[in-house]
């Protein structure tokens, strides 16, 4: 198995990630406020995921209080972790 450092990007099927790392440092989006639905599973936990990351003030929409509630419990703690270890 190879590690995520060494994985092709598919442009067939990139993920949020590598379209962020595909702009490259000149596109800054840190200024942008973005609205995310359905951010519970699947391509809208990865989209607010990767907005975090690049910067973005995003905010959250989801029909269930409490998973939201830990969807960005968990994220704080995704970008917490990275930003102490790097």
């Amino acid at each position: 198995m190879s590690s995520n450092a060494s994985r092709q990007v598919s442009r067939f099927y990139p993920t949020a990630k590598d379209i962020i790392n595909q702009c490259g440092k000149n596109s800054q989006i840190n200024h942008l406020h973005i609205l995310v639905n359905g951010v519970t599973f699947g391509i809208g936990i990865v989209t607010s995921r990767a907005l975090t990351y690049a910067g973005a003030k995003i905010y959250l929409l989801e029909r269930d209080e409490t998973k939201l509630q830990n969807v960005a419990e968990k994220i704080k703690e995704e970008i917490t972790r990275a930003t102490t270890t790097i």
